[in-house]
């Protein structure tokens, strides 16, 4: 049985009859095109075609500087797990934070809040990301206990932050004049 290397798609009406002769010559007993479109051509016909190599050529470092670009993203960026340092209030006032760690992924949010005797604490829940704005909701279970005021203290389940920076290395969000400081753990 004959299986494709490398199955590609190019659109351009003339090639569709010289990939179906191809592909009969393979004697492939399955085959999904799209007429007048689309057709799937074997590798042999692309390192053969030296228009089809130039239009590799150039097609696959444009996909990848794609991929490079989009992986700035902030989305991207806020996977991982972030240290808060610090917060920062409105009259110019510091408090010093190194035991609260925020973790996000794919939409799953989880804060590990360790306190003075090495007591780890987790709160679950969900985040979303929009336009510069980082809303978290924790779960119900999350915030019945009494370390969901000593390290939290939200009135409710849910805030919403105005993401001022995010970085590589550094993530500041704000919510109503407090900076809570961040940098990547």
């Amino acid at each position: 049985m004959y299986f494709l290397d490398f199955v590609s798609i190019f659109c351009h009406r003339r090639t569709i009859h010289q990939t179906l002769t191809l592909i009969s010559q393979n004697h492939l007993s399955t085959i999904d095109i799209k007429p007048y479109f689309c057709c799937i051509i074997p590798m042999e016909y692309i390192l053969k075609n030296k228009q089809m190599k130039k239009i590799i050529r150039f097609v696959f470092p444009v996909l990848v500087l794609l991929m490079v670009v989009s992986c700035t993203e902030d989305e991207f960026l806020l996977k991982n797990k972030w240290q808060l340092r610090e917060y920062r209030y409105s009259d110019g006032t510091t408090k010093k934070v190194d035991s609260v760690f925020y973790n996000f992924q794919k939409g799953s949010f989880m804060a590990i809040c360790i306190d003075e005797n090495r007591i780890n604490s987790y709160f679950l829940g969900n985040y979303f990301l929009n336009e510069g704005e980082l809303s978290i909701k924790l779960f119900e279970e999350s915030v019945s206990s009494y370390y969901y005021n000593k390290f939290f203290g939200w009135t409710d389940t849910q805030r919403s932050f105005q993401v001022e920076e995010i970085s590589s290395s550094a993530m500041r969000l704000n919510y109503e004049g407090v900076v809570s400081v961040f940098r990547k753990y």
